[in-house]
């Protein structure tokens, strides 16, 4: 979509200058300068799309980090991708047994 407005600047501007050459009886200079003025003006309204764009990711990180602080912390298995919320009847796990988890083939659930 931002190549659609460089372009379409570029070519409005650019058009005009040409017209107003004709009209005006002068050189290719207005025409040469409506093309500069519409490459400026494109590429400001690239600018202008991809703030716009940048405040718009910006806000959406927000709000997913805003919705994962509210949800309740959870803890991965190893064997399985079943999740367990902490405070729950899972038992609490050694370090000894989780580092020799790999050797007994991952951690299971007592």
């Amino acid at each position: 979509m931002m190549q659609v407005e460089l372009l379409a600047a570029l070519l409005v501007w650019g058009g005009a200058g040409w017209l107003a050459d004709r009209w005006l009886g002068s050189g290719p200079w207005l025409t040469v300068l409506g093309a500069l003025v519409g490459y400026a003006a494109g590429f400001y309204l690239m600018w202008l799309r991809s703030m716009r764009m940048d405040a718009e990711e910006a806000a959406d990180d927000a709000a997913l980090l805003a919705a994962r602080a509210t949800e309740a912390p959870t803890r991965m298995t190893v064997r399985g991708a079943r999740t367990t919320p902490r405070g729950t009847d899972a038992a609490p796990r050694s370090a000894a047994r989780v580092a020799a988890a790999p050797a007994r083939g991952g951690l299971r659930d007592a």
